[in-house]
């Protein structure tokens, strides 16, 4: 090999060791996580979030967004055990099943994207305040030693999921608070 080829491969080595390496130094675990303050009681907003059904009213997820979406709800679409397939072009395919299901507390549920490509357990938390209901949507994920998932993680979810995050609570404020009179002109 002549002698720039050795220092353009030496080069290609350290730059893949050093992008392994730092790689490797990221955290192994990610999580996503946004609240607003909803005027009502939980039980208001729990019959919207525990039932599958009614999702399209307020996720960002939709049909809207993505005209490919096909959602297929299972046996049960409620409470702890429901769940829902999908595929679309935009969003991908995946399934989604409610673990857990309180009307004073909240949900959890298992999200898995790309036949388990991307996997996340999620909550939807509810917290009395004197000013409603505080709802926090919350995910989480596991990267373990993939470099490229930790890259991911580090860099991109956070941007990726928090605005859908909240464009999703706000749908829901919107779908729970009672309208508000309107002033006399």
């Amino acid at each position: 090999m002549s002698g720039l080829l050795k220092r353009l491969f030496l080069m290609f080595v350290i730059f893949a060791v050093l992008v392994a390496g730092v790689g490797l130094l990221l955290p192994s675990s990610w999580q996503v996580e946004r609240s607003i303050v909803i005027n009502a009681e939980p039980a208001a907003v729990h019959q919207l979030v525990d039932d599958l059904r009614q999702w399209p009213r307020w996720t960002p997820w939709t049909t809207q967004v993505d005209p490919t979406l096909k959602i297929t709800y299972g046996q049960t679409t409620s409470g702890a055990g429901a769940s829902q397939t999908w595929t679309a072009e935009h969003h991908g395919n995946g399934t989604l099943k409610i673990l857990t299901s309180d009307p004073a507390s909240g949900i959890t549920y298992r999200l898995s994207m790309n036949g388990g490509e991307f996997e996340s357990d999620g909550a939807i938390r509810y917290e009395k305040t004197p000013e409603g209901t505080k709802v926090t949507w919350s995910a989480s994920g596991e990267n373990g030693y993939d470099i490229l998932k930790r890259y991911a993680g580090a860099l991109f979810i956070e941007d990726a999921m928090g605005p859908d995050f909240e464009q999703g609570l706000s749908n829901l404020k919107k779908a729970v608070e009672p309208p508000q009179p309107s002033a006399a002109p």
